[in-house]
């Protein structure tokens, strides 16, 4: 995303979206790991720890699994999330051993977020575009 608004911003559209030059590449690369840095212990606990206990087994089958989804995906052009799909597997792999052994509260609260990302994501891009071409 950083890569087109920053094509868009200097060539008024993106017809002529090419390669991105290095500095914008890493620049975009910073964003992402301040968040994992700043954020990503949170969604690690709770997709290993919370939704259901994992084991070494469990894990592999989890993660086998999504590779699997996510690749198919790739192959049919399909866009996904992949921190979705591995909360799917996650759930898979829980509900095999013991659909008791799935925390659908903390499933819940994940769901909701999904649902609410995307109005939020997308009234935040609109705010941000409409400022930007105002300004540029």
């Amino acid at each position: 995303p950083f890569s087109v608004v920053w094509t868009y911003s200097k060539e008024g559209s993106l017809k002529n979206f090419e390669e991105v030059p290095l500095y914008v590449m890493v620049v975009g690369g910073f964003g992402l790991l301040a968040g994992v840095v700043m954020w990503g212990y949170k969604v690690i606990e709770t997709v290993g720890t919370k939704i259901t206990k994992l084991t070494f087994s469990k894990g592999f089958a989890a993660q086998l699994g999504a590779g699997i989804s996510i690749l198919t995906a790739t192959v049919l052009g399909l866009p996904i999330s992949t921190t979705s799909v591995i909360v799917g597997s996650v759930m898979g792999v829980g509900v095999v051993e013991n659909i008791k052994a799935v925390n659908f509260k903390v499933f819940g609260r994940i769901l909701i977020g999904w649902i609410i990302t995307l109005p939020i994501a997308a009234t935040s891009a609109m705010a941000m575009f409409a400022f930007l071409r105002a300004v540029i």
